[in-house]
């Protein structure tokens, strides 16, 4: 029994309740009070109340409302005047209010113990508080990545192939398995719902023993091949002398086909589709010959009753791929199993299989469920109607349906149940239905939408047959529930007509067509309304109409963007909503092109596709122009390498930001069409990449394999949903399923006229059969009987859905929906179909499929002349506009045409400033004026420069560190060869590094035959002279190797830095905005006797002799490039560093100096190309009181 819920404090509590909830009904308003009835009526905690959603971001929103309704029910209790009417009769029902006040208090003062979780949250939760009990592990990770699945696929698919490889028949297995799946990662994707859905009842008929039966095939087809092979010329006169019926005129096509099959040594092909007509029961049948004139019959061979038997033998061929398919799913399922017992990780759908398989264990369940109820005694769980049967288990199993002091409130709507390709099972959710309380509450009244479009909702979904087709989803019209009317939608002064169908007569083969007139009329509509608003002459509820108010919605992300651009070129910004994985976007393989050309910058093929991917704004042309331009392919190389150390360095963000900023490679982008979506895309990639590479320490290699692997299985979640371009007053573009539990003042649906033609495409079929109502996979890949009794009950169910998608669109509009219908030649199967046909309709178009127009049943306006009907039985809430051939040309004409009458953009002219309120300083970006303080300070950056115009380097025989190559990346791998792990200045000598000084090299492009070279370099640096420092004798565990710092500082300004360290100023102001932050990296921190210093590494090539090497060249260096502010920086942060772990700190008792390593000028024994400065203590205290932030 139904019955309707007026009034929150009209539910009785029972153990089991289902409210269902229409649109716009305030479903979340009545959840929030029946927390507030629950701590005042059960004297309950606000932790011991479990509220449950399926998303973070609706969970986060349930939460808010919940506390900020517990803040107005005391002040309501506590005498304030309410208008809102739950309020109200809280203070009517509440007879002790000082001792309700007491507990709302509570509930707020301990909100942050809420128990409002997802429902994965709530299973990962128990199963880490009850680990023992429920035989979890203790440190438990939940993991996007089912990585163990990933494993067990490979090692399925590894084991496979080595079993089934020694054989002709085992190959031909492999042939079979090669047809579903080409990688253990298509296999995985194609049987994903066997693996995710555990409850599902399997069918597919295979076979016992396919080996013996592939075994026989191979055999018969020898067979048939060894008989033409030895008769073929008397064969052929047989079947030239044939008189079976039109056989001679399609003979020589036939043969044609047959004879490369009979020759064929591969398992290509099982069978040329025309052997029935070579079969002797169709070639000796007397009833094939014609009566019109004497005939013979055709003369027997061998041949054609091989032909026969092959034929009925291959009939059973698809039987081996359904054998393949459950050998596959069994097999990797173990393996899977045996991989996660021991591991600490789990993946969403494990926490629910777990807990579920707790709960159901004897003794143990028992147990973890009266635990749970003791601490939770109500539950009341939001969007019931996207559950499954692992999550409605787990809540049947900890609360029964009987009790007094427990109860489990299921909230839902069937009728809005639109997530089937997520899991949801509303068939889960009728079988809660049938099993709660005799009485079900119905929320009927809307406070969304106007009076008017209420009742043209209840007029469309009302009539003859059952609207949602499933015979357990009823419809019951909806009352409007606001009690004090709005102006609502006027246009020129008067009300609209609330609910509009924009429609044209006949039927459209072509969906191209249809789209297209859907996309003109949307445009034309918005144009249309825009303008009056522009005007002054649309305005909602007394205020003028504005672009945010209008939303789109479409079924697919294609249609989305086609529609962006419609209204781009109309001069109409628009913004669109998504929850589409960002990995599943056309930047995310931008994004991958450029990876894997940063980490082969030598690889010809990497780069022309990280050319391809848009970051550096080059066509095929240009392309190939760069492979016969040596010095331009050579700067991109240098480019790419240097991107490459950027990311080893410093991450990933970091080089990606200096490819856009840097390199100027975002002004490219920023021309491309959709620069908008494009870029927010990139960026929200970048972040998505950072946070992986910092969470699980991936270095650039691994980082492109998870981001490859994301893009071939992006999950789905929150987190990588696409983000706004914008959040400006923009027309509002979204899936249906995205706008779900959303609402608009205008509703424009795109797409409702879309259907999907009858095909059996997918490897598996999933279906509620009528006996069972659980969920069943058919995975018969034969043509069986229960194949099709499985593929149109899934269709059928498919149907159902698009119905529901209809409700949940037209019922996101407050005060009006427009319609685009055009009638397509599949449009009976869209969900605005099967309303108007019914169920029994549906189920005969599936059965006996044909397309619109094509000999169909149905006139070519059915669809548009039921459409009228409606109306006409609306009175007056629903109106269709009949578009003809020449309004649909001049609307096109009026988008292009604006004036008085149409909408004229206003031109964005951009800031005319943009401060900047944050920022990163380094040595580098004060003193060479760049704006990337995440560009490491090597010098080598700086010297790059220079090399790329520089004269090239000749050639010399001998090998020396002068000759030794020259630029960034070389530089690079000197710094490289010091961070060696087995490298230390006290075992060099004693060391032998040549192999790993071999692999820096060569991972750097530099010959191997340097290696000796480099190794010497080590040596002297090692043995060199330093004043105070013996560096040959300092360990591992006195060094600290590429110290990152980052502090506070005001405004810093390179002249005045240069003016505290030198005497004069040497270049002029950089002005930088306050509250930045200094930041850099330390090549080496040596502590020795106590003392601290300084050691910086130098690669710059001064001269090819030790006399340009000296102090005074040195001196001249320093100076040139700013080395000297370099060092008093790092002096200051070193400072910062050791007075938080040196007791009573002395800068002169504790700071050696600092160390400038020329290395190239280096050698044992001498100071030469060392230079040494400990700046004086005034003057690191000025330049400390300068950059200290006030």
């Amino acid at each position: 029994m139904k019955q309707p819920l007026d009034s929150v404090f009209e539910l009785k509590w029972a153990p089991r309740i289902v409210i269902e909830a229409s649109a716009g009904t305030g479903k979340t308003y009545t959840i929030v009070g029946l927390v507030i009835r629950l701590l005042i009526e059960q004297k309950l905690g606000i932790d011991q109340i479990l509220v449950m959603t399926f998303t973070k971001k609706a969970t986060a929103e349930l939460k808010e409302r919940i506390f900020t309704r517990l803040k107005e029910a005391k002040e309501a209790l506590e005498g304030k005047a309410v208008k809102d009417e739950f309020l109200k009769e809280l203070t009517e029902k509440v007879e002790d209010k000082r001792e309700a006040v007491s507990l709302v208090e509570n509930a707020i003062h301990n909100f942050d113990d809420a128990r409002v979780f997802t429902i994965h949250g709530f299973c990962q939760k128990v199963l880490t508080e009850h680990a023992l009990l429920a035989g979890a592990p203790i440190n438990m990770d939940v993991v996007q990545q089912d990585e163990p699945l990933a494993v067990a696929a490979e090692d399925f698919w590894r084991n496979f192939m080595d079993k089934y490889g020694n054989s002709l028949a085992g190959e031909y297995y492999i042939s079979k398995m090669l047809e579903i799946a080409k990688t253990p990662e298509e296999l995985v994707k194609r049987l994903k719902d066997l693996f995710s859905k555990p409850y599902a009842e399997l069918e597919g008929e295979g076979m016992m023993d396919p080996l013996a039966y592939l075994q026989q095939v191979i055999e018969t087809r020898k067979k048939l091949k060894s008989i033409w092979n030895e008769d073929e010329k008397e064969i052929r006169r047989i079947l030239n002398a044939c008189d079976v019926s039109r056989f001679q005129q399609h003979l020589q096509s036939r043969l044609n086909k047959l004879v490369p099959f009979i020759k064929e040594e591969t398992f290509l092909t099982d069978t040329p589709g025309i052997l029935n007509y070579f079969r002797a029961d169709y070639l000796y049948n007397s009833d094939n010959l014609p009566k019109s004139r004497p005939t013979r019959a055709t003369e027997k061979h061998t041949f054609f009753d091989v032909c026969s038997e092959y034929d009925e033998l291959i009939s059973d061929i698809n039987k081996v791929k359904t054998t393949l398919i459950r050998e596959a799913f069994t097999e990797i399922s173990r393996l899977r199993s045996e991989a996660s017992e021991n591991s600490p990780s789990m993946t969403y759908d494990d926490l629910l299989v777990n807990l579920g398989a707790s709960l159901q264990k004897p003794g143990i369940g028992e147990k973890l469920s009266a635990s749970l109820r003791n601490k939770y005694p109500y539950a009341l769980i939001d969007e019931f109607q996207d559950t499954d049967p692992i999550q409605f288990s787990i809540f049947e199993a900890i609360y029964p349906d009987e009790g007094e002091k427990n109860g489990l409130l299921l909230i839902g709507d069937p009728k809005q149940a639109i997530y089937g390709f997520r899991g949801a099972d509303v068939y889960t959710y009728f079988q809660a239905k049938a099993g709660a309380s005799k009485t079900v509450y119905t929320l009927q009244k809307n406070f969304r939408s106007s009076p008017e479009l209420v009742g043209a909702v209840n007029t469309l979904f009302s009539g003859e047959h059952r609207p949602f087709l499933e015979r357990e989803i009823e419809f019951t019209p909806s009352e409007w529930g606001k009690t004090e009317p709005e102006t609502g939608l006027l246009i020129d002064g008067a009300a609209i007509t609330p609910f509009e169908i924009i429609a044209r007569g006949g039927v459209q083969s072509n969906k191209n067509a249809s789209t297209n007139f859907a996309l003109f009329q949307t445009v034309r509509e918005i144009t249309s309304l825009l303008a009056k608003a522009e005007d002054g002459n649309a305005t909602i509820n007394g205020n003028k109409m504005q672009a945010g108010d209008i939303a789109v919605l479409v079924s697919s992300h294609k249609d989305a963007a086609q529609l962006k651009n419609r209204l781009k070129a109309a001069g109409i910004g628009s913004v669109t909503y998504s929850n589409k994985p960002v990995f599943e976007t056309y930047e995310a393989t931008r994004l991958d092109l450029l990876m894997q050309a940063v980490l082969h910058p030598i690889q010809q093929k990497s780069i022309n596709n990280g050319l391809l991917s848009g970051f550096f704004g080059v066509d095929l042309k240009e392309i190939h122009q760069l492979t016969e331009d040596d010095e331009k392919r050579e700067k991109l190389t240098e480019e790419l390498h240097e991107l490459r150390e950027v990311w080893a360095v410093g991450g990933f963000y970091v080089m990606f930001r200096k490819l856009l900023y840097q390199y100027e490679r975002l002004p490219g982008l920023a021309r491309l069409a959709n620069a908008d979506r494009v870029l927010t895309n990139l960026f929200q990639l970048a972040e998505i990449c950072s946070h992986a590479e910092q969470k699980e320490g991936f270095d650039p290699a691994a980082l492109s394999k998870w981001f490859r692997k994301k893009m071939g299985d992006p999950s789905i979640d929150e987190e990588y949903a696409l983000l706004l371009e914008s959040d400006q007053n923009l027309v509002k573009i979204s899936t249906i399923h995205n706008s779900k539990g959303l609402e608009y003042p205008v509703v424009i649906c795109l797409s409702l006229w879309e259907g999907r033609e009858v095909k059996d495409s997918s490897v598996l079929q999933q279906y509620h059969p009528e006996s069972s109502g659980s969920l069943t996979i058919n995975f018969d890949q034969s043509e069986s009987e229960q194949r099709r009794i499985a593929l149109v009950k899934s269709l059928f169910e498919q149907k159902a859905e698009e119905v529901r998608k209809l409700y949940v669109a037209v019922t996101r509009a407050k005060y009006k929906c427009v319609v685009i219908w055009d009638t397509h030649s599949v449009s009976h199967l869209s969900g605005m179909g099967a309303l108007l046909s019914g169920g029994e309709k549906i189920k005969e178009f599936i059965e006996n499929y044909k397309k619109l127009g094509d000999k169909h049943e149905l006139d070519e306006n059915h669809y548009v002349d039921a459409l009228k009907t409606k109306a006409d039985s609306s009175g007056g809430t629903i109106r269709v506009r009949m578009i003809d051939e020449e309004d649909q040309f001049l609307s096109q004409v009026q988008l292009q045409s604006p004036g008085r009458n149409g909408y004229t953009p206003k031109p964005f002219l951009g800031r005319t400033e943009l401060p900047v309120q944050n920022q990163l300083v380094s040595f580098s970006s004060l003193a060479h004026k760049t704006a990337d303080a995440t560009e490491p300070d090597y010098d080598q950056l700086i010297e790059s420069y220079a090399s790329l115009i520089s004269a090239p380097v000749q050639e010399t025989k001998e090998r020396s560190i002068f000759s030794f190559p020259r630029g960034a990346i070389p530089g690079t791998a000197i710094h490289k060869l010091f961070e060696l792990d087995r490298f230390d200045f006290d075992t060099v000598q004693q060391t032998d590094l040549k192999q790993e000084i071999e692999a820096v090299l060569e991972a750097h492009q530099i010959d191997k035959n340097w290696a000796d070279v480099a190794a010497k370099m080590l040596v002297d640096v090692s043995c060199s002279k330093i004043p105070g420092l013996d560096l040959s004798s300092v360990s591992g565990m006195d060094q600290i190797r590429e110290m990152e710092f980052h502090f506070r500082v005001k405004q810093p300004s390179a002249d005045r830095l240069f003016e505290i360290i030198r005497s004069s100023k040497d270049l002029s102001a950089n002005k930088s905005p306050v509250n930045n932050m200094l930041t850099g990296f330390i090549d080496l921190i040596v502590r020795q006797n106590g003392k601290y210093f300084i050691l910086d590494y130098k690669s710059n090539h001064l001269g090819d002799s030790p006399e340009d090497y000296t102090a005074e060249k040195l001196r001249i260096e320093m100076q040139h490039a700013g080395y000297d502010l370099q060092y008093h920086l790092y002096t200051v942060a070193l400072l910062k560093y050791l007075r938080t772990r040196i007791p009573d700190f002395s800068y002169e008792s504790h700071i050696g100096g600092v160390a400038y390593l020329f290395v190239r000028g280096m050698t044992a024994g001498s100071s030469n190309g060392v230079w040494f400065h400990k700046p004086d203590v005034e003057v690191i205290k000025t330049l400390e009181n300068e950059l200290e932030a006030r």
